[in-house]
């Protein structure tokens, strides 16, 4: 674009004077009406309370401003004056509506009931407020007064929504102004009477309007009218330059002003000079006449002066026109060729248009004094409101702003250097607090009006991320001050020819003081040397000034003389010639790894020794990791072979019919982390054979399973002696029940001898022999009894009755223990001639002796029998002795392997100890042993030995005993026998 001749830009701007802007001025005069009114009414309060007179001319019936009117001239004044100064939030705006639509609504009822003769309560009290406030002068509110602030703040209420509205309304503000004006015709009405010595409506039912309150009346009405703008009636014809504004704006002044000193100058004649009203009236006629005619002869003069200066100026100009003609002329050639560059450049000035759209920063166009007009893309991904609903909205409201700084403080810097930059924090749509950088940019339009271009870009990552910085740097010194290891930063130090000799420190923290045994301040700027190290190590100075020349990082592990100790350093070059260091203390660290070294040495050959299969399996590759040397004397399969075996074969080769066993097992490895599995496996050579399978799961640190390592042991023969040991304990069940036959037999005769023993109770010598007789019946029973189980034991002695074999021995044993237990109950029975109750302190210590005797190899394992004055009878006595029987033969055979040191492991001898005794009334029996103890996982209650399920029958169906079974230093079970009348 061109610009526009030089000749032309120079008429136009001759005679041009600065004009303040018609809004501006408006502005400013409603900020002072209003601020005028409510200092009158604060004024009518303060006179009223020191009972000062304004007017002289009032009459003695004259009374003070009510309290009340004065309270709402104050209130309509300071809302007008501040409106102007800043809008009304949205929530302030609510209740200061609210307000004057209360104050409307009181004062219209107090109109009405004040022309009545009465009052409203509110009125009522606001009259006994002020007594205590103004005096006894004060009154209630006149009807004038009412009706006045009822006009007013009805208009006041649509003059806030209107300046808050989105559609502007046309005829609401005319309407507004013109209640305003008639406010000011009223109020100056009643001024006026005031003025001249008869104030308006004394002497009638209506209370005259006070002067102050007229006052004040007066200018909040000239504030509505200001404050509607320059658009409204009667403004809009007063201002301008047209000849009707200024003929109004000399006129109306004027004429208003000879009709108040017309009047003044009759009210001064008629009370000095005493004159009738028809002579005053001529005399003032004629003055006046004379006056006018000269003040318009005067107007006239001067404004026919103006229009000869306006023709002469019309004369000037069309001769200018001629010239301007001729400029023109070449100007439109001129812009007939640069007419492309125009289209050019309109071209450019809508794209950067839509680059403006398009920029990602928010860019914003709003009102000083109002809403948001520009509202671009940027903005909307910002704060994630459309355009449609920003527009109109007032920006601090909408974003929720904090400044950094009171407002006024940012836009009196603005109107000063016509910017203003800072940061904002701004509440987007969904919530979100954002920080932006922000540049607000003051644009005067030419009607008055100040746009601000506020451009912002959002920093709220970069503002998080300098806190993070900030808090990263705190922690991160804190580390460095609390850290275990040392730290050290350094400068090397040369000679005359360059060769690094030394190297001086330049920080460290409070670990490395303590390493070098001087303080922080001892040793910055000091050199490695200059310190008086005691058995300083030389070679780190070559080692560490390396890493400052080359910059290469280095990590060591070194023995250091200095506190003697193993130290581990990493140290990396920050700068040419310096280099950082952090070290450790290390001995422990080394002494470890020399202890596992050696631990792994010794495991690693028991595992190679082992007779069991142990076994690795990486669960990531599905292949084995380790194989004992054992896998091929257990399985016939040599370690090359399972080590290139994948483990899904390997258990591909389980006898199907052992597979869901296998299956519950791993469910259970995944669950708990370990599971036993018994299956049968088949060898190279094709047979299967019985194995036990121990296996545990390892994983990693969030729960993922790495390994499953295992211990695989031939129980072939342990199967093949169960399968015997059940068909054995069907011939001892079958025994078993032919001695409970017995038994009931010997019960049914004691009852027998009972009933005899009430019969013969008559006779003495009857009952005597009759004793003797039972009693030598019963010895002969148990002797009996007794015989024939020896004859079963010895029975079971005989060659040929069952295998030669290690679990046919063994199950010899048990059934010759089980079967004594029972003899030495009768053969005790015998020998101390009680047959009802027995004697479980000589019972119990036959009973374990003779199962010692039966098991001689263990001589190193010594047994106790502790028993308390304990007797049980008979039936009792022998499910205790069964028992006892199957748990201390459980010890000899399993407690006390070889190898196990009871010594070394239990610092006690190997012991197995019976006790029984009373607590709390009822008998305790305990059965335990310092062995090895259970294994881990077993669960003695459900297990599938037949010993363990006799104990468990006996003790719960015959002894109604409750079991506890610990395992912490060995195995001990622990009945609790109930008495029997618990039992029945």
């Amino acid at each position: 674009m061109t610009a526009e001749p030089e000749s032309l830009h120079k008429r136009t701007s001759v005679n041009a004077a600065p004009v303040l802007p018609e809004k501006l001025l408006l502005s400013r005069l409603t900020f002072a009406f209003g601020l005028l009114a409510a200092l009158i009414g604060v004024l009518g309060i303060v006179t009223a309370h020191f009972d000062i007179t304004l007017v002289s001319s009032l009459n003695q019936n004259y009374r003070t401003m009510a309290l009340s009117a004065a309270l709402t001239w104050i209130f309509l004044g300071s809302v007008l004056a501040y409106q102007v100064v800043k809008p009304f939030h949205r929530i302030t705006r609510l209740v200061i509506q609210t307000l004057l639509f209360l104050i409307a609504f009181v004062e219209a009822i107090e109109f009405v009931l004040n022309i009545q003769g009465s009052h409203f309560f509110i009125e009522t009290l606001l009259v006994s407020l002020g007594s205590t406030i103004i005096g006894p002068s004060s009154a209630p509110i006149s009807p004038a007064a009412a009706g006045l602030i009822v006009l007013t703040a009805i208009a006041l209420i649509s003059l806030i929504w209107v300046s808050d509205a989105q559609t502007k309304s046309v005829h609401i503000p005319d309407i507004i102004s013109i209640i305003g004006l008639v406010d000011c015709i009223v109020s100056f009405t009643f001024i006026q009477s005031y003025i001249f010595g008869n104030p308006l409506l004394y002497e009638t039912n209506f209370i005259p309007i006070a002067f102050l309150s007229a006052l004040a009346a007066f200018f909040t009405g000239a504030a509505l009218v200001t404050a509607t703008g320059p658009d409204t009636i009667p403004v809009k014809y007063m201002i301008g330059n047209t000849t009707r504004a200024l003929l109004l704006r000399v006129f109306v002044p004027l004429i208003i002003g000879i009709i108040l000193i017309e009047n003044v100058v009759l009210v001064w004649l008629s009370s000095v000079f005493n004159i009738h009203d028809a002579v005053l009236l001529s005399i003032t006629l004629v003055v006046f006449t004379v006056l006018i005619a000269y003040v318009v002869a005067r107007i006239s003069e001067r404004m026919g002066w103006r229009l000869d200066r306006a023709e002469q100026e019309l004369v000037r100009k069309n001769e200018n026109l001629n010239e301007l003609n001729e400029e023109l002329t070449a100007a439109q050639e001129e812009l007939r060729q640069n007419l492309e560059e125009l289209t050019l450049s309109e071209a450019t000035q809508r794209r950067q248009a839509d680059l403006l759209g398009l920029s990602y920063d928010a860019i914003i166009i709003w009102r000083l004094d109002g809403g948001i007009e520009s509202w671009n893309h940027g903005a909307e991904l910002l704060y994630g409101y459309s355009e449609q609903e920003a527009r109109g909205k007032v920006t601090h409201q909408l974003l929720a702003t904090i400044h950094p700084k009171p407002w006024n403080q940012i836009e009196t810097e603005m109107r000063e250097k016509g910017r203003w930059e800072g940061e904002l924090r701004h509440r987007t749509k969904d919530g979100r607090e954002v920080i932006v950088n922000t540049r607000h940019q003051l644009i005067l339009e030419h009607d008055g009006t100040d746009l601000v271009l506020e451009s912002n870009r959002d920093i709220t990552d970069r503002k998080n991320a300098e806190e993070a910085l900030r808090e990263s740097e705190k922690r991160y010194r804190g580390l460095f001050e609390t850290m275990q290891e040392g730290f050290i930063l350094a400068e090397v130090v040369t000679d005359d020819k360059g060769r690094p000799v030394d190297y001086r420190f330049l920080d460290v923290n409070p670990t490395g003081e303590r390493y070098f045994g001087h303080s922080r301040s001892e040793i910055i700027g000091q050199t490695y040397r200059s310190l008086g190290i005691e058995n300083a190590d030389e070679n780190w100075i070559e080692i560490l000034t390396k890493v400052a020349r080359t910059g290469e990082p280095v990590s060591v592990e070194r023995w250091a003389p200095v506190g003697g100790q193993w130290v581990s350093l990493k140290a990396y070059s920050p700068s040419p010639g310096q280099f950082a260091a952090v070290f450790e203390n290390i001995t422990d660290r080394k002494r470890s790894e020399e202890a596992l070294k050696f631990s792994e040495e010794r495991f690693r050959s028991v595992l190679d020794n082992s007779k069991d299969l142990i076994y690795r399996e990486n669960l990531q590759t599905g292949r084995y990791e380790y194989i004992s040397p054992s896998a091929e004397t257990v399985t016939g399969f040599s370690t090359d072979e399972f080590l290139a075996m994948d483990a899904e074969i390997a258990r591909s080769i389980i006898h199907p019919d052992d597979i869901p066993n296998m299956r519950s097992a791993m469910d259970g490895l995944e669950s708990t982390g370990e599971a036993e599995a018994e299956y049968r496996w088949q060898m190279k050579n094709g047979n299967y054979r019985w194995f036990s399978n121990h296996m545990s799961l390892i994983r990693d640190a969030s729960g993922r399973p790495l390994y499953r390592n295992g211990s695989i042991r031939d129980i072939t023969r342990r199967k093949n002696a169960e399968e015997e040991l059940k068909r054995k304990n069907a011939d001892l069940n079958v025994a078993y029940e032919e001695i409970s036959s017995t038994q009931e037999e010997l019960r049914q005769n004691l009852e027998e001898l009972s009933l005899r023993e009430q019969e013969l109770i008559k006779s003495e010598i009857e009952l005597k022999e009759a004793l003797t007789e039972k009693e030598a019946l019963l010895s002969e029973i148990h002797h009996r009894v007794k015989n024939n189980l020896t004859a079963f034991i010895s029975l079971l002695s005989l060659d040929g009755t069952y295998e030669e074999t290690e679990g046919g021995k063994a199950l010899r044993t048990d059934l010759q223990n089980r079967a004594r237990s029972m003899a030495l109950i009768h053969e005790t029975l015998y020998r101390t001639g009680k047959f009802s109750k027995v004697d479980m302190g000589i019972y119990l210590k036959n009973l374990v002796d003779q199962i010692t005797k039966s098991y001689g190899v263990h001589e190193d394992v010594k047994t106790v029998v502790d028993v308390h004055d304990v007797t049980l009878s008979v039936d009792r006595a022998t499910t205790a002795g069964l028992i006892i029987n199957e748990l201390v033969t459980n010890s000899f055979k399993y407690a006390f392997p070889p190898g196990f040191d009871c010594i070394a492991v239990r610092q006690e001898p190997c012991t197995i100890r019976v006790s029984l005794a009373y607590e709390d009334g009822k008998e305790v029996l305990k059965v335990a042993d310092n062995g090895r103890g259970l294994p881990r996982g077993f669960d003695p209650f459900t297990s599938k030995s037949l010993g363990l399920k006799l104990v468990n029958f006996l003790a719960r169906h015959q002894l109604r005993a409750d079991i506890e079974v610990r395992s912490d230093k060995g195995t001990e079970f622990i009945f609790h026998l109930k008495n029997n009348e618990e039992t029945l």
